[in-house]
């Protein structure tokens, strides 16, 4: 989970860092499946912080799922297979 735009901004710079995924999004813990609007991590904490750039979110209820790319964060298919980021 992205806590605030300072992690936001280091998460990014290391996406494009050489040699890694670059323009790709990276899956991060975030969905609002359960309810529409109302982002909470994969444990089920609400998340009070989601960095999402306009005009983002904007899948309704087909982008449930919060990503992150060297540009932006914002809600895509949960179907679509893509790599993750994960806290540690």
């Amino acid at each position: 989970m992205i806590s605030d735009a300072q992690e936001k901004a280091e998460i990014q710079n290391f996406l494009a860092s050489p040699g890694l995924l670059n323009t790709a999004y990276v899956y991060i813990d975030g969905t609002d499946a359960a309810a529409e609007g109302e982002w909470k991590t994969d444990a089920g904490n609400v998340m009070t912080y989601t960095g999402m750039d306009n005009p983002e979110p904007n899948g309704g209820t087909n982008e449930n799922c919060l990503v992150v790319s060297v540009s932006r964060i914002g809600d895509h298919r949960c179907t679509n297979i893509m790599s993750a980021i994960c806290e540690v």
